[in-house]
């Protein structure tokens, strides 16, 4: 994975619907390296689908990020499933030494709570230490669930129409959207350029950084909040690990960046590790190797579905 695939997969996270000729300008290559930089992505399982959400901030829901210690007598696999049975988790990592990791949608202080009770619930589970999170892009212009709202919002007949199509297909081309929800190829982009407008949907991208030959790896990176601030350091990261460094979570109640780092073997992590622990903004810095997380679908796929649902009946 290069700089380019790298490209690609941020816009795409953004808004999947973009087209070839749209990213051939933005990243600065042809259409046809788009295109075959899509498919290769797609066939090597970095991409894994494209997904069509309710905005998680019109459901006035925020981030919660836990970290889960068990006895250790698990099986992964069936644990990963017991923990995503939750309709509120979006994403599951194993960590190299045993505890996990789980991302969350959650609605309210109550939510939070919730969400804890329901972890602590499990078969094995010792220890729970959650926390919300604001998700810091670094190549985006906003962060993500930082101001939850609630927003009050309705969506038309033809509006869910739509959402029917891109729920089968968000890439799905608008000719095809208006010949099935028999509306005209005008009125389907007006409908599109609504849910761009209001940021009610989603529209983005389910990838595996850890697919292939790369290896993912979290720093719990405490930093001295008086000489630096999580934007400064976001910046810093992206000019410092243009391509290894993907992602920030920063933690509300500390001065703490949870960073996602992807890279091709472990020389590289032992090098990340110990640049951060020596960088002059840094407290206490730990690295942990993570196993290929699992994702799931959340509450604004949730939502979305038994919205869907819901104008059927």
């Amino acid at each position: 994975m290069d700089l380019v695939d790298k490209g690609i997969i941020a816009e795409l996270e953004g808004n999947c619907r973009q087209s070839y000729r749209v990213l051939a300008r933005k990243l600065g290559v042809s259409s046809k390296t788009i295109r075959t930089r899509v498919e290769k992505l797609m066939d090597s399982g970095v991409i894994q689908r494209f997904i069509v959400e309710l905005n998680p901030e019109v459901l006035g829901a925020h981030l919660v990020i836990a970290e889960v210690t068990t006895m250790g007598s698990e099986d992964t696999r069936t644990f990963i499933n017991q923990i995503g049975e939750s309709p509120v988790v979006r994403l599951v990592s194993r960590l190299a030494d045993g505890k996990y990791d789980v991302e969350a949608e959650v609605r309210g202080k109550m939510g939070t709570v919730n969400f804890g009770q329901f972890l602590r619930g499990l078969d094995g589970v010792s220890y729970v230490e959650i926390h919300e999170a604001i998700e810091m892009h670094p190549h985006g212009t906003t962060e993500s669930f930082a101001k939850p709202q609630g927003l009050d919002f309705q969506l038309s007949p033809l509006q869910l129409n739509v959402l029917r199509c891109l729920r089968e297909n968000p890439r799905m081309p608008i000719v095809d959207i208006a010949r099935q929800s028999k509306m005209s190829a005008k009125r389907v982009r007006m409908i599109l350029h609504e849910f761009q407008k209001s940021s009610m949907i989603q529209l983005s991208v389910e990838w595996l950084r850890s697919s292939g030959d790369q290896i993912e790896f979290r720093s719990r990176f405490r930093y001295d909040a008086e000489n630096t601030s999580p934007k400064k350091l976001v910046a810093w990261l992206v000019q410092e690990y243009p391509l290894e460094y993907w992602t920030s979570y920063l933690l509300t109640d500390e001065p703490t960046l949870l960073l996602d780092f992807a890279v091709a073997n472990l020389h590289q992590v032992e090098a990340i590790d110990s640049y951060l622990k020596t960088s002059p903004y840094s407290i206490v810095v730990h690295s942990m190797v993570m196993f290929p997380h699992r994702k799931f679908r959340g509450l604004g796929q949730h939502q979305l579905d038994t919205l869907l649902e819901a104008s059927v009946e």
